[in-house]
């Protein structure tokens, strides 16, 4: 009943869509969307770290999206930290969840978090994307 996850994944279809011009900035294209949820951080998902940074390196721009909740909640940590008489400006963004560390990500299959840590590596290596 149609292709199986490896047949989908070995059309390459993320490849596809970023290496087109409907994407790409340059060519009048929107760019690529980063969705953000309150439920997870989508920089501790191996997958879209590696879909992060083929974006970066095909000079597609990301944006991100995010919830009312998800801002207001970003504020409210960071309001938190301020109040704290230790606190820098760094350790109040890094409480608040808005740095980004994504050589934490993980995969659920451990072939999958191989090949695409050492694509991610291949290609800048994960504190670029951290930048």
């Amino acid at each position: 009943y149609g292709l199986s996850v490896q047949d989908q994944l070995d059309l390459k279809p993320f490849k596809r869509v970023i290496e087109s011009d409907e994407v790409k900035i340059a060519s009048g294209g929107f760019g690529m969307l980063a969705v953000h949820t309150t439920q997870a951080d989508l920089y501790t998902r191996l997958w879209c770290v590696h879909e992060v940074e083929r974006a970066v390196n095909q000079e597609v721009k990301v944006h991100a999206a995010v919830s009312e909740k998800y801002k207001q909640d970003q504020k409210n940590r960071v309001n938190i930290m301020k109040t704290c008489k230790e606190s820098t400006a760094q350790r109040c963004l890094e409480v608040a969840g808005t740095t980004v560390n994504t050589i934490r990500a993980r995969c659920g299959k451990p072939s999958d978090e191989e090949m695409l840590i050492k694509q991610v590596m291949e290609q800048g290596g994960f504190e670029e994307l951290d930048k």
